[in-house]
């Protein structure tokens, strides 16, 4: 279809998702060679950011991190 770009949801997890079953399993295609992926955390400095702006998508981020489904209380608050 000669399409240079995807668009998708910002949630973290839909991303990855995406960049797995649709991107790798399917095209066959490389993440760092055929595509990147841009809006996903790569480092501590990211994480720290993600905490103080939304502890919420912290946690959804950190259970996607030890490839896991999340179980999240969102009205459950952060100590």
């Amino acid at each position: 279809m000669g399409r240079r770009w995807i668009g998708v949801n910002i949630v973290i997890h839909t991303i990855k998702r995406v960049a797995k079953m649709h991107l790798a399993d399917r095209l066959r295609l490389v993440e760092g060679v055929d595509f990147t992926i841009e809006g996903v955390l790569r480092n501590l400095e990211g994480a720290k950011d993600l905490w103080e702006r939304d502890k919420y998508h912290f946690q959804k981020w950190a259970v996607e991190e030890v490839d896991t489904l999340p179980w999240i209380c969102k009205g459950f608050p952060m100590r």
